[in-house]
Parts: structure tokens; sequence; C-alpha cells
């Protein structure tokens, strides 16, 4: 069913319809970007089966997914995805020209005793030894002979990795990390650095003069990143500073070997200034200060610099800090090129005996606009010699009072972040250093504070109160137009979290600015422009989302929640993006093993309920009560106890009879009431589904399990609804009755069918507060937001749905197959017709949908003329209504009451010919742009005009036409009438014909097409058919090839039933060959086909 336009909303961009070019970037944002430098961040086997689950959607995404999927690859201590990636590579060598980026990471537990490789990694590809030497043989593999020799040694999986290094020419991210123990190291050394790493010396061999063969540098001229983590080295890759297109190098926890051990620092000496390396990054790695100021020498442009100590680079720490050993060649070379320089230093190498002295002259880096540094390294930490442990370090105030912040930094900076620990800013002086940089032009203020406890040291023992005051801070930035944020980091210890968060609540945050406080260290942000700004992001998620509201397929749904969970937990920035958008759809239907957690999960983080913005709770023929209940009785795992506590806690209406529910012994407990709990938990909810279908006595029987009457009162007893006769009495927006009893054959009160235990209790929330609505002091508590609404319920007296208009926020409303019978106002054996609750023009509703069966033409009327500007209408297959001998009077008059404002109108019954006459007076609705209409509602059977053009609006841009061509005679062809179809407006024409029967098309689309196209009407058309063998796909194929159609348009335009709902063949048989079933189009009918 297609979804008009809200003319306030921005129309959703589906993501089928972007270009190619566009699509492959937004799953790019789905996977780790190549040049991320921190894959720590990243969850590479959630965003590996989340992009491998958006190729199976389709074939279009699979083939756009295939080369970003195959781009990326790391071996780690999760095996099964490499296991893949490393069988499908040496079965489709071909693939492996997408590999831009490859991770290697061992971790302490892959190495075992003596260096041996654990078994599971060697047999990873699931290839012989001589399978692989037969491989090395074939691709002329350097070194070949050497790698063959390792096959008895068991390295199969070193030489796996090394043929990837060979057989990816187009490889731009190279990161390798190893992590050995130092008790496991000499012990090791020899197998992981000597011979396993082959791979990583042949990288070596080929950038230096040792290669026999100079083309083989050009198997790694694509490398742009590379990352060596966690290695000792024994010999100076000293020539990668000579890759043609590096410009990002990265050095984590890396032992470098200094002049003293015997090594030298370059073999041969590169010219100055010669390499490409534009970003050079230091993390903890013991590398001395004059190699590092020899490495920035060598570097052309420099335009990022990171250097992060700890507390094992203690030595160096004093080399750089307080020698200076390094900043003079950045200032000499890079100062006006250098956009991004981090230095910190973790506060465990503070010295104990020498003053800690600030980095001088960041002011002359005229061209840095982000600098991320330690506070004590920007302003110093001069020592005071005052006797007795902490006593040495505290601040002289005078001195930190005369700190000028706008001498010590770049004049060109724009962000600044500040890492300190709790020895660093343990004295209140440092605020006025902080809120000085308001006055150095800076737009962006970060600060993180780290809480170590591990040092024996007094004040390290607890957290007494917090360093600053962040909500003071806060206040000072934004009165100034700077953007402010801080984190504070718990590397140790999370029972302190509940302290920190008092103590920020103290400060005057709120809860929910609480929540958001940081408890892991952020990672360096990356400054590439590859990461999409969070709006676009936000768009490309949604994205994901079912793009119909009433979508209850569970296969879309599974998958749109199972995409969304793997992205949320891909990184940081996803999942605050994600978590929303996972959150804001809550569905309830069988088969939803996802849902089952997430009432418990509202119920432990109520703070996730304002995400929700739609509530779908579906209940198909094929699920009974006992079912329903069995699911929900484990959805929240909580007691009575607790529920009636929340039902006082929350003040729910009419809660007393809720906890009267709970007392009462049943034999199917109480799925409703944990729903109706999660109803008045939401406050920003926008759209409500509520469906229940029951077609035979069975199905009645087990569904009204859930509709139990809370008292002994039968449900077909007669309620006596005091305080609903009272507020219509009051209430000048209530039509006023004459109300004399509490129910019986001559009283005005509402009839059985409006005992309001018929509905499930959990619409019980909405149908008061809607009820109330007119008579409750101050503003609403639920449902004010509440835009959209669906119900399709089983015996949902009119009486009480009348109300639900009332919700002040409600713009749409749509009723779905309600039942056959208890629909009257008129009460059984009653003399007097009831009257409708709420006056006319009442209700803010907009657009107004009836589907189904089983409403009266009277109850419909009332609906209409309820509203104060309709501007959509959809009646389709309504049989009951239509049946009605007064329908179009009724209904026909109540729209043309909204002729001014009605923009979109659908009429389609499906009734035979004798039953269906023309509508009258559509040419009266002025502002109606959309139509949606039978062929014989349009223009009668038989035909009673020869031109349409003076029958509909002038203004009509779109016309939507059902045409059976069971209901047209061979003398009655539409071809001559479809073709005066040529209003002024019109833009769209689209045909949806049906013909199970005729061995012709009595529509000649191909003609009608050309027709259109010459006068700029967009024409579409589909031929709908229940099922390929029922149909003779091919006998229709072959038709529209006789009328001028390629195979390839033909098979565009025919559409099968399926899950009630028409889909375009090509989907229709990739769905069905994902669920491995086997699809004849050439099937020939069965005896009996569907009417």
């Amino acid at each position: 069913m297609a979804q008009p336009t809200d003319t306030a909303q921005p129309q959703r961009t589906d993501l089928l319809g972007l270009p190619n070019e566009l699509i492959i970037e937004i799953l790019r944002c789905l996977s780790p970007p190549s040049n991320q430098l921190h894959p720590s961040e990243y969850s590479s086997v959630t965003a590996t089966k989340t992009l491998a689950a958006v190729a199976r959607t389709c074939q279009r995404l699979g083939s756009l997914v295939g080369p970003i999927l195959y781009s990326r690859l790391e071996i780690h201590q999760d095996q099964v995805l490499s296991q893949s990636f490393f069988r499908t590579i040496a079965a489709r060598p071909e693939l492996a020209a997408h590999i831009e980026t490859i991770l290697i990471e061992r971790k302490p537990a892959d190495v075992y005793a003596y260096g041996k490789i654990p078994f599971h990694l060697r047999l990873c590809s699931g290839r012989s030894p001589g399978d692989i030497a037969r491989q090395i043989e074939g691709t002329s593999l350097p070194y070949g002979s050497q790698w063959i020799e390792l096959l008895q040694r068991e390295y199969v999986t070193q030489i796996k990795i090394a043929l990837l290094l060979q057989l990816s020419p187009n490889l731009e991210y190279l990161d390798l990390s190893y992590v050995v123990t130092d008790l496991e190291f000499p012990r090791t050394q020899d197998y992981l650095l000597d011979e396993s790493l082959s791979h990583f010396h042949s990288l070596i061999k080929i950038t230096g003069a040792l290669v026999p063969e100079p083309s083989l540098a050009d198997r790694f001229s694509h490398l742009h990143i590379l990352r060596l983590n966690l290695l000792n080295m024994t010999s100076h890759p000293s020539r990668l500073f000579a890759l043609p297109k590096l410009h990002t190098l990265q050095l984590d926890h890396l032992r470098w070997p200094t002049v003293e051990e015997g090594y030298g620092f370059y073999p041969e000496p590169m010219p100055p200034q010669s390499s490409s390396i534009t970003t050079l990054m230091f993390s903890y790695s013991c590398i001395s200060a004059p190699t590092i100021a020899r490495m920035i020498t060598d570097c052309k442009t420099l335009r990022r610099f990171h250097q992060r100590l700890t507390d094992i680079d203690n030595g160096i720490a004093q080399q750089v800090v307080w020698g200076g050993t390094c900043f003079p060649s950045l200032l000499e070379k890079h100062s006006e090129t250098l956009e991004d320089f981090v230095f910190t230093i973790q506060d465990s190498i503070m010295p104990q005996e020498t003053p800690y002295e600030r980095i001088h002259g960041l002011d002359r880096l005229t061209g840095l606009a982000s600098l991320t540094i330690s506070l004590s390294a920007l302003i110093g930490f001069p020592h005071v010699s005052t006797p007795g442990g902490a006593e040495a370090y505290r601040i002289d105030k005078k001195w930190s009072k005369g700190i000028c912040m706008e001498e010590l930094l770049p004049p060109m900076l724009k962000s600044i972040e500040l890492d300190f620990c709790l020895m660093e800013a343990f004295e209140e002086n440092y605020d006025q250093c902080i809120t000085a940089l308001v006055h150095t032009g800076v737009e962006e203020v970060f600060m993180r504070y780290t809480h170590t406890l591990e040092l024996d040291m007094p004040g390290y023992l607890s957290l007494e109160k917090l360093p600053f005051n962040f909500y003071h801070l806060g206040e000072v930035f934004a009165e100034g137009g700077v953007k402010f944020g801080f984190a504070i980091v718990l590397s140790l210890f999370d029972d302190i979290y509940d302290v920190v968060v008092a103590m920020l609540k103290d400060q005057g945050f709120n809860k929910d600015e609480v929540v958001d406080y940081q408890r892991e260290p952020l990672e360096p942000r990356a400054a590439s422009s590859s990461i999409l700004p969070n709006e676009l992001l936000i768009t490309i998620l949604e994205s994901i989302r079912p793009q119909e509201k009433t979508c209850h397929n569970i296969e879309a749904l599974n998958f749109f929640t199972k995409t969304l969970a793997a992205v949320a937990l891909t990184c940081r920035q996803f999942n605050l993006i994600a978590t929303p958008i996972l959150y804001s759809r809550y569905d309830v239907q069988r088969g939803q093993p996802l849902q089952q957690s997430f009432c418990h999960t509202i119920y432990t983080r109520p703070d996730l309920a304002k995400h929700i913005k739609s509530i779908s709770i579906v209940n198909r023929r094929e699920i009974d009560g006992e079912l329903l209940f069995d699911y929900f009785k484990h959805c929240a795992r909580r007691t009575k106890d607790a529920i009636k506590a929340q039902i006082q806690d929350q003040s729910v209406p009419y809660g007393e009879r809720w906890i009267r529910d709970l007392l009462e012994p049943t034999t199917h407990g109480h799925p409703d009431l944990e729903i109706g709990l999660i109803l008045l938990s939401v406050k920003n909810v926008e759209y409500i589904d509520i469906s229940f279908a029951s077609y035979n006595h069975q199905n009645s029987t087990a569904i009204t399990s859930l509709y139990y009457p809370p008292s002994p009162i039968p449900p077909d007893t007669p309620l006596p609804l005091h305080d609903v006769t009272d507020r219509m009495q009051a209430s000048p927006y209530i039509a006023k009755g004459n109300e004399r009893g509490h129910g019986g054959a001559d009283d005005d009160t509402f009839p059985p069918d409006v005992n309001p235990y018929w509905a499930p209790a959990y619409n019980e929330p909405m149908l008061q507060t809607a009820e109330s609505i007119l008579h409750t002091p101050g503003p609403l508590k639920h449902f004010t937001t509440l835009r959209s609404l669906r119900l399709n319920m089983y015996q949902l007296a009119p009486g009480r749905m009348a109300f639900l208009l009332l919700l002040p926020a409600l713009r749409e409303l749509e009723i779905d197959h309600l039942s056959h019978g208890g629909y009257s106002l008129q009460e059984p054996g009653a003399t007097k017709q009831q009257t409708w609750p709420i006056k006319s023009r009442s209700s803010s509703v907009e657009t107004l949908r009836l589907l189904g069966y089983g409403m009266e033409v009277s109850i419909l009327a009332h609906l209409i003329e309820s509203c104060k500007t309709l501007r959509v209408f959809e009646c389709p297959q309504y049989t009951k209504i239509y049946e009605d001998t007064e329908w179009e009077d009724k209904v026909l008059r109540g729209l043309l009451a909204h002729r001014d404002t009605l923009k979109s109108l659908t009429l389609t019954p499906d009734l035979e010919e004798d039953d269906l006459p023309r509508l009258h007076n559509l040419d009266h609705f002025h502002a109606l742009q959309t139509l949606n209409i039978c062929y014989q509602s349009l223009v009668g059977d038989p035909p009673e005009m020869t031109d349409v053009r003076p029958y509909l609006p002038q203004h009509l841009q779109t016309l939507e036409i059902d045409l059976k061509a069971s209901m047209v005679t061979d003398e009655d062809s539409p071809n001559s009438l479809l073709q005066t179809l040529h209003l002024p407006s019109l833009k769209s024409l689209c045909l949806r014909y049906s013909d199970h029967w005729k061995p012709i098309f009595i529509v000649e689309f191909h003609h009608l097409q050309n027709w259109c196209n010459d006068r700029g009407i967009d024409f579409k058309f589909t031929i709908g058919v229940y099922s390929p063998g029922h149909a003779w796909v091919e006998k229709k194929l072959s038709m529209l090839s006789k009328q001028g159609f390629t195979e390839e348009e033909a098979y565009g335009h025919i559409a099968i039933w399926d899950n009630d709902c028409y889909i375009n063949i090509r989907d229709w048989v990739e769905r069905k060959t994902r669920e491995g079933r086997t699809v004849d189009l050439s099937e020939k009918p069965k005896n009996e086909l569907p009417r």
C-alpha cells in the first residue's frame, strides 16, 4: 500500500533509488575505513557480517558490496571469517585485486610454547602444503623456494599471508601487530621474527636494495598506510620511507634498536626531505629521540605528527620533553605545513626530582589547526622545594596565575584537546588557565581527565572531588561561543563510576547528560574526509529500515534489527547514531526472538524509551493467544510485585483494575499488561499499529484469551459507563444525548460491544487517555506526540474508537480488517438510533484509511464528518461499505465537504461489474492531485461517455486505475477511453491490470506508453498474477513481446501476489531462490484458479 507524502515531513530517500556511486560510498560507511589507524575501535567481524547481510538483500547490492567486502582482511583471534576469506581468494584469485587493507594481529593466546602456530591457524584455508607449494611456484613468488622449505616446518598460516601480500596489487593499508610477552619472547623470537615473519621481511627486501628484480617493488606501489604494532625489530626497515605512495607510518609499542645495541640508524642514508610521508605517529614506542628527529627531517611535507609516551619510555621522555630533541626539526622544516599535533605523556612517568617543563615553541607552528597535548606539557609543572611526598608537586599559585595562553598557542589554532591526570590538576589554580582559552580564538575545547589508582601516593587512593567544575567551564565557554566537551576516564576500577556520576550531578548536570559521560579513553579522532557527517549517516542507517510503517515481514524486520545492532557495535560514533534508530521501532509478533529483550532493556534502561517512535503489535492468523502469551511472559522477566509497583509509581489510568488483574488467577497470564506498561513509558511515540485478526471460531477462542475480562462480568453484559456519560454532558465537543440508565433495551447508553474489556488491556492507556482528554487538567502526559495510529482490531467498538479522533497530535488514522458484526451504533432491540459521541469538525486527523471489511456506511460517514481538514482518504476493497446502496450518497457527500483540501482519494472496490456504478461529482474536488480508482467506477459499465476529461478534476497530477479484464467485455475496449486522459496537469498514469483468464490483453500497453510519452506523461503499468504457475508467466511475457516490449522490459511489468502484496517477478524469484526453493515459471495452471 502506498503511503502518502506528509507535506510537513521530508520524503524518505529509497536507498536503491540512488546511483551506484553514492550507494558504494554509503556501504563503505558500514565498513571500517581502510585508512583508520586504530582498528580496535571497530568490530571487524560485526562489520563484515553486516556487509554480507546487505549483500544478500538483492542482486544489485550484492554486486556493489563485493569489492567493499573483500577490500579488508583482518587476522586475529576470531578466525572464522578469515578462514572463509582464504578459501575464497584461493578459489577466485581475481578477488585479491579488491584487497586494500590487511591487518594482522596476534594476541598472546595465539602463541604457544616455543612459538608453534596453533593448529586452527595452520589449517585456516583448508589446503594442503602441496597445494600451497604449487601456488607459490605458479605465481613466481620471490623467495618461493625459501617459503616452500618453510612448509615442512608447519608455518602454513604465515605463507597464506605472504601469498595475499603478493596477490594484492592494490594494497593501500598494511597493519602488522604481534603480541609477545617478555617471558615468551626469548623462546618465540626465532620463530615469529626470523622465519614465520618472512612475509614482513619480504616487504623490507622488496623495498630495499637486496631485491634482485627491481620490478617487484611495484607490488607495493599502492601502499598508503603502514602500521607496525608490538614488534621487537631485529633490523631497521629503513627503506619503507622510499615507498612511492606511503603517506602514513604508525609505530605502536615498537622497540627499535639503538646505535649502542649494534645497529646503525640508516644502513643506506636517504636524501633529506625525500619521503612522501605526511603523517608520523608514535604510540608508546621505544624509539630514540635522534631517530625520530631523523624521520622528521626525511619527510618532504609533514602534516600530522603524533607522539604518545608512557612509563616504559621514561628515558625517551626525558630526551623529547626536556631535551626538546624533535621539536627543532618540526619547527625548522614543517612549521607552516603541520596541521595536527599530538603530544601526550602518561602521568606515571612524572619525574621524581626533575622539574616538568613545558614544551617551547608551539606558537611558532603557524599552520597548526588541531592540538592534543598533556596539560603539564603545555603549561609546565615546576618543582617546588617543599619536603614530604606529594607536597613536592604542589603548584606555585603565583606562577600559575602568570600564564598567558595567547602567548603559548599557535595563532591559527581551532581545536585543542587537553589530557591531564589527578596529580596534574588537584589544585584549583588551573581553572584560570583553562578559562583563558576563551580569549585565544579556538573554536573547540575538549578535556580528558584520567583517574588512575595504581600509584601508592597520597591523593591517588580515593577521589574526594573532581579536579574541575566542568559544568562551570561549560557555561564559561558557551558564553564565549566555544564548543566544550570532556571525558572522565576510569581505566582500572568501575566501582568509582557511581561516585563520579554523583559528583557531576552535584555540579549541575542532569541525568541524561551524565549518562553520556565517557568511561573508556577516546582514540585520536580521525581526520579522514571519508567519514561522513552524522546527518548523512542517520539518513544512511534509516534507509535500512523497512520503508512501510505497516511492514510485518519477519525477514525484513529481523534484517533491520540485526543490521542496526551490528552497526551500533562498530564504533562509538555509529553507536550514538544507530541506537536511537534501533530503538525507534517496537515490533511484537511471532518469530521475533530479537524483540524478546526489548521489554527487558526498556525496563532496565528507561532512558531508551524516549527513542521509541513506532509501536507495532501484530497477532496474525497463525498466532494464537497461547503462543503470544508464551512469548511475552519471558519478555520482561519481572514479578507481579514489580509490575504492581510500576503501575503505582507511574499513576497508570485505571491502575486499580490492572492491579486486580495481577491478583486474579488466569490461564494465560498478563502479556497485554506488559505491553501496556511499554505504552505508558514512551513519551515521544509518533506511530502505533495494533493488528489482530481472527477468521474462524477456533482462532477466535484462542485470541480471546488475550481479551479476558478482569471481573466476573461476562463480555456480552452491558456495562454502566457513568464517567463517559458524565463527560458527554459536560464537554462542548461531545454531542448531547439523553442518558437515563445503565444499560438495557430502552437506554441510550452504548450497546454491548462498547464493553472496554473486549479490547486488549494494553489498548486501555490510549483509549482512556482519549476519553479523558477534554477533562484532563493541564497538559497530557501520554500520547501527546502520537501522529499516526493503525488499528487492525477484532471487536473494537465504534463508540470508544471515536474518542481516538480527539488525540491532539493525531494526523493519520488507519482502520483495517474490522469484524463483520457489532459495528452499528444502533443497539439490538432499541427503537432509537444512538448518537455519535463526538461533534463534527472536532478532530485534527488529516489522513483516513479504511481497509478490509465490516464497517457500516453510517460509521464511516461519521468518521469523515468528524475531521476538520481531510487531505487523504483511502477506502480500497471495502466490500460491506460498497454493498450499501446509500454509500455513494453518504460517503461522497461527506467527502465533498473537504473538496477544497482533499489532495488524495482512493476508492477501489473489489466487486463484480453489476454492483459497481459510476461515481459522480469527482470533478468537484478542486484540490485533488492524486486519484486511485477502479476503471468501472470511473467510466461506468458499460461506459457512459466517450471522453473522460470533463468528469475529472482539472488539477489532477496522478491517476491510478485498477482494471480487471474479467469485468470488461471485448466490445468495450478501454484503449480509446484511456487516450482521452490528457488533462492539463496530469504527470503520471499508472495502470494496475489483472487478467487470469483471457488469452489476449484487452489493453495495448505499448501503444498507450508511446501515447503518454508523446505528451510528457509518465506511464507505468503492472500485470498482477497470483502465482507463476496459475498465471502462465511465460505466456504473459510472450504477449508483451508481441506488443513491442523487450524481454527485459516485459519482466519489469509482471508482479506476483506474495505475502499479501504484489512484488516484481524478478524480486520474487530472487526471494524464493534465497529460501532454497526451485522456481519454474513455465508451470501450467491448476484446475482451480483463485478469485
